[in-house]
């Protein structure tokens, strides 16, 4: 099944602080964002952790870049996702993109590059994809639903690390908050407001307008040099 939408997100990006931590389990931090969120009357639903592994494929001249394009394997196990995001009009608070995405199953016979290969040709009128990843995350995702009076949104806390597929090098672990909405701008909320508040304040976490792919290029050049 293939999704065509828009994704509003607000991102806020930080080395962790209180809520930093080894190995696979949130437990903690998650905790302190329950407190966060009923101290604000932001209603949520309970939080799921989930791990998964993204790759990042880029055409044989590294183009993509420039025009803004994204595409990503998703691996979660059995199941999968092929993603394209382009470039959207920006509408209220965050960062938007379009996103097309597909969901595939990982049977006997699948072959991961020429699912890659048909959506890039699909999509963006392109079969000439490497077949090495550009940039390859490791993501442990815990995620809740959360209501405000404005709207509903889907509310992740990341911790995540960078690996180069060319030399096997990976980096520190970094940590983001996102706040989503799809197919809606987030504005004119002020729950919403004064949650980004509080983990920019309190917990020193930062606005960014980039997403971890933008990122996670400039740290290739950085421990490629």
């Amino acid at each position: 099944m293939t999704e065509i939408r828009t994704e509003n997100e607000i991102k806020l990006l930080g080395t962790g602080g209180l809520f930093a931590y080894d190995g696979t389990d949130p437990a903690a931090g998650v905790a302190r964002l329950e407190k966060e969120l009923d101290a604000l009357k932001i209603v949520r639903e309970p939080f799921r952790v989930h791990r998964f592994t993204d790759d990042y494929y880029t055409d044989t001249g590294d183009t993509f870049d420039a025009q803004q394009i994204l595409l990503r394997f998703r691996d979660e196990g059995q199941t999968g996702y092929v993603t394209v995001k382009k470039p959207s009009v920006r509408n209220g608070m965050g960062l938007s993109r379009r996103e097309i995405e597909t969901e595939v199953y990982k049977n006997e016979g699948f072959d991961r590059m020429t699912v890659v290969r048909d959506h890039a040709q699909h999509y963006l009128g392109r079969t000439d994809i490497g077949k090495v990843p550009k940039l390859s995350l490791a993501t442990v995702r815990a995620e809740a639903s959360i209501h405000t009076d404005a709207g509903r949104y889907s509310f992740c806390f990341d911790r995540y690390t960078y690996r180069d597929p060319a030399t096997g090098r990976e980096s520190e672990p970094h940590y983001e908050f996102e706040i989503e909405t799809l197919d809606r701008a987030i504005a004119d909320d002020p729950q919403i407001s004064r949650l980004v508040a509080v983990l920019e304040d309190k917990y020193v976490f930062r606005e960014v307008r980039d997403s971890k792919y933008a990122r996670g290029r400039i740290w290739l050049v950085t421990c490629r040099v």
